[in-house]
């Protein structure tokens, strides 16, 4: 691509960028049109942090999990040993 075409490349991409400002910050129907974008983001935050908190709930739980699973084994394996070693 020569220079001339990509300053025309640019040219055309900053009037479509122009005009997509223009009808979204001047039209009534632009400004409802982002106004449901910006909306839609929101919820998909919120949905994102409501995710996030039961993801970490979840994670809480199952290590809560592992540690009472954990302690039984070592509980088990204890008292194998001491059955092993009483009766050698």
């Amino acid at each position: 691509m020569d220079g001339k075409t990509k300053v025309a490349t640019a040219v055309l991409a900053g009037l479509a960028v122009g005009a997509a400002a223009w009808y979204f910050f001047t039209t009534d129907k632009g400004k409802e049109t982002a106004d449901k974008w910006v909306d839609s983001l929101k919820n998909a935050g919120d949905s994102l942090k409501d995710l996030k908190s039961k993801a970490a709930d979840t994670i809480a739980q199952l290590a809560g999990k592992a540690d009472k699973y954990a302690s039984q084994a070592n509980t088990y394996a204890g008292n194998v040993k001491s059955e092993v070693n009483e009766a050698y």
